[in-house]
């Protein structure tokens, strides 16, 4: 199983946030399963850092460091998906989101996110 990790969840990962449950810590230990986050998520977490509405210990180079160290991978935005974004209705205006949507459908991978708006898409989505 392939999950893409939405934005909130990473951070809720690195911040041991109580909104992580411990079945969504299970799910995503298990053995079976392997985590992703979009580039788009590592870009997000660092315009809002910039802009002062999220703050950092160590800034975002200890977000990716984090992420590299805990086996989640980061993946690119391809051409293929920025294509699937052109086709997708306007449910959800935050680029980033789009973005997010439009891997996993072209990946074929599980979103995990507590985002409402994501229920609007064809995607496969674990709610938390």
């Amino acid at each position: 199983m392939k999950y893409l990790l939405d934005s909130h969840i990473l951070l809720w990962i690195l911040e041991d946030n109580e909104r992580l449950s411990s079945r969504l810590r299970e799910m995503l230990s298990a053995e079976y399963v392997k985590n992703y986050v979009s580039i788009a998520t590592i870009w997000e977490i660092a315009i809002k850092a910039s802009l002062g509405k999220l703050q950092l210990d160590g800034g975002i180079s200890n977000v990716v460091k984090y992420v590299e160290g805990s086996g989640i991978d980061i993946i690119s935005i391809e051409p293929s998906h920025v294509e699937i974004i052109e086709k997708l209705e306007f449910h959800h205006k935050d680029p980033f989101d789009r973005i997010i949507i439009a891997t996993a459908i072209k990946e074929k991978m599980v979103v995990v996110s507590a985002d409402q708006y994501f229920d609007l898409y064809e995607v496969q989505l674990e709610k938390v």
